[in-house]
């Protein structure tokens, strides 16, 4: 029956408590404070006072005589700091501190209990960090959440093989879910809800295949829900709600019968919601404030054709970035080569011509004509005229009256009957309409400019050459015949073999 303070007093100041090993008073109306002598006389083994009103501090002699193994205080008014004293006391099997006004760290030796298989600190105060040595081949329960314990989780967190519920929930824990834990199989209960974590679910967590239930809502955690979460054939509640996740839910999710329990709601999920197997069992709470989300559950009904199967323009620029810049660059290449091109491609209209200097009669004035006609029309050397020009139709040169034929002075039988070749250098001018603003009602039903008229000059400047390369010609070909038949006329004689040279003229 609940008892009052009075009867507290009784029983903490009996002489006989020199003899006391258990001490089980949980579930009454006791008040006060602990004596500071009750541990004192190295026999006790068992403290237990759970459910009262006892208040004031934790006294550091209850394990003087390293037999404590059971130390439950939960549900009281303690306050001020752990012992460091029962971090040294490793006969302790279960330390249950819970709902109390405990502040300060903890106790690293508390981390480090040998026989410990729970260790329960929750619903206090307490700050600090966790130590980075963790270990106990025994202990199956560590709860400390609803503090305000702050850092990293350290990676020695994976040295507990029988740890089974690790509840880390309400803290300031922050940076990244260390993948040791997944070397805890026999894990069964995961809640690290309400910290400031950071980074992607870890991959090696879906290892834990004892694992029921995972809590990491209240996070900052990104990236994507892991495909190999449908490893986990017995998970009955899987909670990620109010984080930065995106992607899309695994399809092969709805075919894990054990899930009651899902809620993915307020992240950056998009795409549709698999609405076969296991995930006919949810409603909309399970999904809401994800906007990239479509399906049956949602008031929308399906997926639009555009929707269904789109992704978030964040997630594509992100993702594709790199490709969309290469592409704009070939694009900028090809369309600076197409307007390089189209200006290249205006008219250019060529003639036949001559390059170099002109031998003959008048070649002085043909040179000072050439060069003063090709000033002023811009000319430019190419090797193939085009065959259709307009400039030839309109402006070929008028032939010339044939001069009186010169008999060729036939070599003498002496000299070298090797004629030397002569060799006549021909290219083409081209006359190019480059720079010329040639309006459209200026072009013929081809599309080809009407040039302005060509100044007197550069045709009779044409014409000259032309007059002094047939001269050349013919006496290249007579001479040529007169070597040819003094070889047919010497029959007996040493034939020597004699070189005509040809000068191929294309049509003028």
């Amino acid at each position: 029956m609940p008892c009052g303070g009075f009867v507290a007093k009784l029983i903490f100041f009996l002489p006989w408590q020199i003899f006391l090993e258990v001490l089980q008073v949980w579930g009454n109306n006791l008040t006060g404070s602990l004596p500071p002598a009750l541990g004192r006389n190295g026999r006790l083994k068992t403290l237990d006072v759970t459910g009262n009103h006892l208040t004031g501090t934790i006294p550091p002699d209850h394990c003087a005589g390293r037999n404590l193994q059971l130390l439950v205080l939960m549900d009281n008014a303690f306050f001020g700091s752990i012992p460091d004293s029962l971090g040294d006391c490793k006969t302790l099997t279960r330390v249950r501190l819970g709902k109390n006004l405990l502040t300060g760290p903890v106790p690293p030796g508390l981390f480090d209990l040998p026989q410990a298989n729970m260790l329960e600190l929750t619903d206090n105060m307490l700050t600090g960090e966790l130590p980075d040595v963790i270990a106990g081949d025994k202990i199956g329960m560590l709860m400390l959440g609803n503090n305000g314990i702050g850092g990293r989780i350290p990676a020695a967190i994976g040295n507990l093989p029988a740890l089974q519920t690790l509840s880390l929930e309400s803290n300031n824990f922050l940076g990244p879910l260390p993948p040791e834990i997944g070397r805890l199989r026999n894990l069964t209960r995961l809640n690290a809800s309400g910290n400031a974590l950071a980074g992607g679910i870890p991959r090696e967590l879906m290892g834990c295949g004892s694992l029921g239930a995972i809590d990491l809502s209240r996070n900052g955690l990104t990236g994507e829900i892991p495909d190999t979460v449908t490893s986990l054939k017995i998970l009955c509640t899987l909670n990620v709600s109010r984080n930065r996740l995106s992607g899309e839910l695994p399809p092969a999710m709805s075919n894990m019968t054990s899930l009651t329990t899902l809620d993915v709601s307020y992240n950056q999920l998009w795409g549709p919601v698999p609405m076969q197997g296991q995930f006919l069992v949810f409603n909309e709470s399970s999904f809401v404030g994800n906007p990239g989300l479509c399906g049956a559950p949602f008031t929308g009904g399906a997926c639009s054709p555009s929707a269904g199967g789109a992704r978030s323009p964040f997630t594509l620029r992100r993702r594709d970035s790199k490709k969309l810049l290469v592409w704009l660059f070939v694009l900028l290449i090809l369309l600076v080569l197409a307007i390089l091109g189209a200006r290249k491609a205006q008219g250019i209209f060529a003639v036949r011509g001559f390059h170099g200097p002109v031998r003959g009669h008048d070649s002085e004035a043909v040179n000072e004509e050439l060069n003063d006609t090709s000033a002023n029309w811009n000319m430019k050397f190419v090797e193939k005229p085009p065959r259709n020009s307009r400039f030839l139709r309109n402006h070929a040169p008028q032939p010339q009256p044939k001069p009186p034929e010169k008999k060729p002075q036939l070599p003498n039988s002496t000299s070298n009957p090797r004629t030397k070749s002569t060799h006549i250098k021909y290219e083409y001018i081209c006359v190019s309409t480059w720079g010329l603003n040639v309006p459209s009602s200026s072009q013929d039903e081809d599309g080809i400019p009407n040039l302005p008229p060509v100044p007197p000059n550069l045709v009779d400047a044409i014409a000259a050459l032309v007059n002094v390369t047939v001269d050349n010609a013919r006496l290249l070909r007579e001479l040529a015949q007169s070597n040819q038949n003094m070889m047919q006329g010497n029959h007996g004689r040493n034939h020597h073999r004699q070189e005509a040279t040809y000068v191929d003229f294309m049509d003028t």
